[in-house]
C-alpha cells in the first residue's frame, strides 16, 4: 500500500518547523538585555520623524545633511543632562568624603506638618530615618539621602520634562509643516 502523496516529507516539515521556531525563541532570549534599547529607540525615531522630513526639506532635499543635524541634536539632548548629572555626582562624593566625621541628630518633624496631606509622606520617611540614624548618628546616611533625593529628582525631571518638551517641539513643527504643504499645494 502506497503512502499518500506528501507525507513522506512530512517528518522533515514538522522537523523544520521546530528548528525555525528554535533558533526564533533563541533569537529573542539573546536580544533580551537589548529590547529595551530597541523600544526606546523606535520611539525615538517615531516620535523625531516629521522633524527630520521638515529638515530635509529645508536643506534642499538632502538626507544625509538631515540626518546628520538630527543626531548632533539627538546627542546633545541626551548627552547634556548626562554630563550635568555626572558632574553632580562627582562634586556631591567630594563634599561627603570631607564631611566623613561628623556626626548630627536628626530633628523629628514639627507637629502642624502632619495637616498638610502632601508633605505627609516625605516626613513619613524622615521620620523613619530619624529612627535608622538614632542608632547611628552618622552625617553620611542624612547626606546621601538629599543627595540621592537631589539626583532622584532630577533624573526624573529630566527623563519626563525633556523628552516631553522634545515631542511637544516635534509635534508643533510637524502641524507648522503640514500647514506650508497644505498651503503650498492648494
Amino acid at each position: 500500500m502506497a503512502a499518500p502523496p506528501g507525507t513522506q516529507d512530512l517528518p522533515r516539515i514538522v522537523l523544520g518547523v521546530l528548528f525555525i521556531l528554535v533558533i526564533g525563541v533563541a533569537s529573542l532570549y539573546i536580544l533580551q538585555p537589548f529590547l529595551p534599547a530597541v523600544i526606546w529607540a523606535t520611539m525615538i525615531v517615531v516620535a523625531t520623524w516629521p522633524f527630520l522630513v521638515m529638515l530635509q526639506a529645508r536643506f534642499g532635499g538632502s538626507r544625509t545633511l538631515a540626518v546628520t543635524t538630527m543626531m548632533l541634536l539627538l546627542l546633545v539632548i541626551v548627552i547634556a543632562p548626562l554630563v550635568m548629572l555626572i558632574t553632580s555626582i562627582v562634586g556631591q562624593a567630594q563634599h561627603l568624603s570631607e564631611m566623613r566625621g561628623l556626626e548630627i541628630t536628626i530633628p523629628g518633624p514639627p507637629g502642624w506638618v502632619a495637616s498638610i496631606p502632601w508633605v505627609l509622606g516625605f516626613w513619613a520617611i524622615v521620620v523613619l530615618l530619624h529612627a535608622v540614624a538614632g542608632a547611628q548618628q552618622r552625617v553620611e546616611l542624612w547626606a546621601l539621602l538629599l543627595c540621592g533625593a537631589g539626583l532622584l529628582t532630577l533624573s526624573l525631571w529630566l527623563s519626563i520634562q525633556v523628552p516631553l518638551l522634545l515631542v511637544l517641539l516635534l509635534i508643533a513643527a510637524a502641524a507648522l509643516e503640514r500647514c506650508r504643504v497644505r498651503a503650498a499645494t492648494s
